[in-house]
């Protein structure tokens, strides 16, 4: 894999659990938290470039309906 990201989603709240449960069953996602802060649910997501990652969060996670907020970071250098 060639492209991580860390993917920050807000969603309305009736659909928050049909959402999560959604996002765990894709394959290109590693891991999924629900957090307190800027954003209500945390994806780790990995794909084989940045092409199929702008594909997955459009076409995937974009189409799930309830997302109010879809914010991508693209991981650079993983530390640790």
């Amino acid at each position: 894999y060639n492209a991580v990201a860390i993917v920050g989603l807000d969603v309305v709240p009736d659909k928050y659990l049909v959402i999560v449960g959604a996002l765990a069953k894709l394959e290109e996602v590693k891991g999924v938290t629900t957090s307190t802060g800027d954003h209500m649910i945390m994806v780790e997501l990995w794909t084989r470039n940045n092409r199929e990652l702008t594909d997955i969060v459009l076409q995937k996670i974009g189409k799930l309906g309830g997302a109010t907020r879809i914010c991508p970071a693209i991981v650079l250098e993983r530390i640790k």
